[in-house]
């Protein structure tokens, strides 16, 4: 690799660090939200779990003390039906999405950085590498041969 291009390989990792640095601060940001609210879903689940007739849970809704998705839920879970799946929030969408973008933003900084090594280093790595493999394929078959 020649100097002009090792320096525009360095940039461009770096770029990509300065990146990934920022995905990480919106990601755990966008988590804390997700949190929020799946913790607001448990509470408010507690507190719907006085209502014990489908009489009760029609007067509650009929009152405006639960919504009807609420209403709905609940006499689906009285009524011995299974719980319906919970739809994911636009937050926990972009979270996922933002996961993904990391993932790959990552992936490619790797291969940024695997590219600006000496052929010694890449050597020296792909022999760890081999020897990680090994370790791993040693306990599967001890844990696989216990059972």
């Amino acid at each position: 690799m020649n100097q002009e291009v090792r320096k525009a390989t360095k940039l461009e990792l770096d770029a990509y660090i300065y990146l990934e640095k920022k995905l990480v601060g919106l990601r755990d940001q966008i988590a804390k939200v997700v949190s929020k609210k799946n913790q607001q879903q448990e509470a408010r689940e507690m507190e719907l779990m006085e209502y014990k007739t489908e009489q009760e849970i029609q007067d509650a809704y009929g009152w405006d003390f639960i919504t009807e998705e609420e209403k709905d839920r609940l006499i689906d879970r009285l009524r011995g039906a299974k719980e319906k799946a919970e739809l994911p929030t636009k937050e926990k969408i972009a979270l996922d999405e933002l996961c993904s973008i990391l993932k790959e933003v990552c992936r490619t900084r790797n291969d940024l950085e695997y590219e600006l090594m000496s052929d010694e280093e890449k050597q020296r790595r792909q022999e760890q590498s081999e020897e990680w493999q090994n370790k791993i394929a040693e306990l599967r078959a001890k844990k696989e041969g216990k059972q």
